[in-house]
């Protein structure tokens, strides 16, 4: 059975098309859907998609540009003398909930026999969302799964998409090219 990872950008049509009515493409969504109906195909979701897009469009240039996870940071004195530090995300890092409209299309996904993948981020929250909806990949280890999102987000970055946009939109508004993040609290929501 073929697994097909979706964009954030299409999966709604496919799992809810009644929603989007005028969709140029509702042929080959229809088409697709079908696939996953005849259990030939499993749709799957990188969790991301419900950690950026719990936030509002219209607030996301602001959390992103403020957000700061705390950090907890352990220090450990090592037998040689040596002191080793290890540095994690704090507990109590909140994730905004899931605005109703995407949990009503995620609950359209699950139904319809999605499953999400773990994308573990650095210092970002995790969505809160059932273990159940993942599918689970126990063979695979972090490192090796980090290794190849980092590939698919080069990959990305080739053509121009990914963080590479949100890069570029942050040093056309920050003083100084490379502090591009600084530049998206004064990008205009148009961006």
């Amino acid at each position: 059975m073929m697994r097909t990872t979706f964009d954030s950008n299409v999966w709604r049509v496919v799992v809810t098309p009644t929603v989007f009515p005028g969709e140029s493409s509702a042929a080959a969504f229809a088409a697709i859907r079908a696939e996953i109906a005849a259990k030939r195909m499993v749709g799957c979701l990188s969790e991301t998609v419900f950690t950026l897009e719990a936030v509002k469009k219209i607030d996301r240039q602001a959390f992103v540009a403020a957000y700061a996870a705390p950090l907890e940071v352990t220090e450990t004195e090592k037998t040689d003398g040596t002191v080793a530090w290890a540095f994690q995300p704090a507990s109590g890092v909140v994730q905004p909930p899931l605005h109703p409209i995407l949990e009503s299309h995620l609950q359209d996904a699950i139904t319809m026999g999605f499953r999400l993948l773990h994308c573990p981020r650095i210092l970002s929250p995790k969505p809160k969302l059932p273990q159940s909806y993942y599918l689970l990949h126990t063979n695979v280890t972090a490192a090796d799964r980090a290794a190849g999102f980092a590939e698919c987000s080069r990959e990305l970055e080739l053509l121009g998409a990914g963080i590479a946009h949100v890069k570029a939109i942050g040093a056309r508004y920050s003083h100084d090219p490379n502090r591009w993040i600084e530049g998206l609290a004064a990008a205009p929501t148009s961006e």
